[in-house]
């Protein structure tokens, strides 16, 4: 067993509320007749207690995101915890949002590795959730706070052991029992946990703890987490009641059934557990052979890709609305037309500022903005029927696309920031405009900066300008082709035309990656790959190498392009090892594995 304080993460688990029921959940969502949710107080001082650890302190439910404090607890942590180094990837919009997700949090752990010298270690907040429509609701707050995320939608198939399954059940001895208890996976790999009831050494005792109203953890109070395994306790009692260290097999969560062994279940019916009595179990047995009753044995989830569903829309905009803006010169109505003809169909709403413009206007989608209006009171009246939507503001005789809507729907964009282009420094990827002064801008009315400032601060802003001027130069993002690719699997990494590159990895991506190399005007000359039966031999018309190659022909090539991220950290590590200089070892293509 490990103390909390050799471990990565350290959880502190605000709800089991949860909108999902998956099949043997390590928190037993589902079984509680009344979810909890952590008080502000205790929150505090979980964080507080962890003054001087060197990892992740996460934010775990359930779903978190559910507590209605969410945004306060996160803010307190942030305080304890501000976010610094490593990129910010999810500012500017992305339609690769994992493969973002991944890029970050790799280059957090390098930057902390750099300053802190401690391997596959964050020191700051993390967060554990679903990808619900409440995680687009703090969708600003989170990329603002955290430095490592794990999202899970559960809308593809990941397998998950039974853990409502006691040894005794299954006949396995003191003798057989306490090594393999000692040798846990998930506590020599997961975390420990703080519910309101206090502090664990593991966040399972914790989740079980909650269940059955045990006697509760340590107290929560600074340094709890350099206890060491010979002073765990009374809390091992919990072991007992968990089949994780045990050697079963694995269900789909996607099924929504627990395997639970028969006196789990005599356990449970006396909580009169809801998923009980929904029939959401099996009772699990092994027979006199060994033969137990699951006929699955997979990996959790052997792809993090495969954790955003291609159907999950809760991180992607709900519409848009449009505002043609105002003139000093005045209002065009030939330009207006232009718009329009470009615009309706595609924005649910139109507004201009005019009511001397005829009958251009006639649209079900156009409403007139009163030119007696300031310029920041129909920016707060835009904003207030948005209904959630992003706006954007472009100058007339804007031409968009005919698919700008369809195309901004597919990308994950940031509530709090504003998105800027000026006509004749940026060529926009999908608009134009004829104006040389014209302008385009898209933000969301629930960023923070607009919150923040209020309704009395909006509603003094003269021009568009000045109301872009109120967002932070950080949250300021150029609204520009180069916005558009940048996040795409294409440009994760940067390739120079004209180098040489060997990719490391001659699986099934090395011809993905070999495709993204050439496409950006780079020279694949070989491929390396660790499996020595694959030396000599080609893939793909490219020739396999081994790494000690590497060593012997530095003049073959200029950079080696890791083709796997699952194995980036073990691949660069060898590589460094093999004396293979820092500014040749390129970062992964995040290539779905």
């Amino acid at each position: 067993m490990r103390s909390p304080k050799d471990m990565r993460i350290i959880q502190i688990e605000l709800t089991n509320a949860c909108v999902h029921t998956c099949s043997n959940c390590s928190r037993m969502c589902g079984h509680h007749e009344h979810p909890f949710f952590m008080d502000f107080q205790t929150f505090k001082r979980a964080v507080d207690s962890m003054e001087g650890y060197e990892g992740t302190v996460g934010m775990m439910g359930g779903e978190p995101t559910l507590h209605p404090e969410f945004e306060r607890f996160a803010e307190y942590l942030s305080s304890k915890y501000p976010k610094k180094g490593g990129e910010h990837n999810l500012i500017a919009p992305t339609n690769t949002f994992m493969r973002n997700l991944k890029l970050e949090e790799r280059s957090r752990i390098e930057a902390y590795e750099e300053e802190a010298g401690t391997n596959e270690r964050i020191k700051g907040p993390g967060l554990w959730s679903s990808l619900v429509s409440s995680y687009a609701k703090y969708y600003e707050t989170i990329q603002d706070v955290f430095i490592y995320q794990c999202v899970n939608d559960h809308t593809e198939s990941s397998f998950h052991q039974p853990v409502m399954v006691t040894r005794k059940d299954l006949g396995i001895s003191d003798e057989e029992w306490y090594p393999l208890r000692d040798k846990c996976w998930m506590q020599m790999n997961w975390s420990a946990s703080i519910t309101p009831k206090g502090a664990f050494f593991c966040e399972v005792a914790a989740a079980l703890d909650m269940l059955f109203d045990g006697p509760g953890g340590w107290p929560i109070e600074p340094g709890w987490w350099k206890r060491t395994p010979d002073e765990f306790g009374d809390q091992l009692h919990w072991c007992e009641w968990c089949g994780l260290a045990l050697e079963t097999r694995s269900r789909d969560a996607n099924e929504g059934a627990d395997d639970i062994s028969p006196s789990f279940l005599e356990r449970l019916k006396k909580l009169n557990s809801p998923k009980l009595e929904k029939g959401q179990f099996h009772v699990y047995y092994k027979d006199e052979a060994g033969n137990d009753s699951l006929v699955r044995h997979n990996n959790y989830q052997d792809n993090d890709f495969n954790r955003l569903g291609k159907h999950n829309r809760s991180i992607y905009p709900k519409g848009f609305v449009l505002v043609i803006l105002p003139e000093v010169k005045g209002m065009d109505e030939e330009l207006i037309k232009r718009t329009l003809r470009s615009a309706s169909g595609q924005f649910k709403k139109i507004y201009i500022f005019s009511n001397h413009i005829g009958g251009v206007c006639e649209t079900e989608y156009a409403e007139i903005l009163p030119e007696e209006s300031t310029f920041g009171d129909a920016m707060n009246r835009v904003n207030s029927k948005a209904d959630g939507m992003y706006i954007v503001c472009a100058s007339q005789g804007t031409e968009f696309s005919g698919g700008f809507v369809e195309t901004m729907s597919g990308y994950a964009i940031n509530p709090g920031t504003v998105h800027v282009c000026r006509s004749g420094k940026n060529e926009l990827a999908l608009i134009k405009s004829e104006e040389k002064d014209g302008l385009m801008y898209l933000y969301h009315p629930k960023a923070h900066t607009l919150r923040d400032y209020g309704f009395d601060r909006i509603a003094g802003c003269k021009t568009a300008e000045e109301f872009i001027s109120l967002w932070d130069e950080k949250k300021t993002v150029t609204f520009d082709n180069a916005m558009l690719t940048q996040n795409t699997i294409e440009s994760a990494i940067h390739i120079e035309g004209g180098k040489d590159y060997v990719v490391y990895g001659a699986g099934r991506v090395s011809p993905v990656a070999v495709r993204i190399i050439e496409k950006a005007g780079g020279r694949v000359v070989a491929l390396c790959d660790s499996d020595s039966g694959k030396w000599g031999t080609e893939t793909g018309g490219k020739k396999v190498i081994s790494p000690e190659d590497l060593v012997t022909s530095r003049g073959m090539y200029d950079k080696v392009v890791i083709g796997s991220s699952r194995y980036y950290r073990e691949i660069r590590d060898r590589l460094r090892s093999l004396g293979i200089e820092e500014e040749r070892i390129s970062a992964p293509l995040l290539l779905e594995e």
